[in-house]
């Protein structure tokens, strides 16, 4: 089967609003749907991962709301974050951190 991918429904937004803003809304819905029927596990925020993000904000400042709920889901997921933003590498000590230079990293 292969790598569980998962994307936390705040990141997910955060991504379409961007598609929308600059390839349309009906691209940003195509895409939605597109995710909805992939493989892809869609994580919603409840409490308990809000607790995490809270916790997680309470000793690493300068994390948003939302980067703070995806450092909260990749915990408690167990997951790999894969990006280029650096604010991130200060969690390497309790979550998983891929730091990329550039995109093209991932090939």
């Amino acid at each position: 089967m292969g790598v569980r991918l998962v994307i936390p429904r705040i990141i997910l937004t955060e991504h379409l609003v961007w598609i929308a803003k600059n390839e349309g809304i009906d691209m940003a819905f195509n895409v939605l749907d597109i995710v909805l029927k992939s493989p892809w596990q869609i994580i919603y925020e409840n409490e308990e991962i809000h607790k995490v993000a809270m916790d997680i904000g309470s000793r690493y400042g300068g994390l948003g709301a939302a980067d703070l709920l995806l450092a909260a889901i990749a915990k408690q997921e167990n997951a790999t974050i894969i990006t280029m933003d650096s604010d991130f590498e200060r969690l390497k000590s309790e979550i998983n951190v891929i730091l990329l230079e550039s995109i093209a990293d991932l090939i």
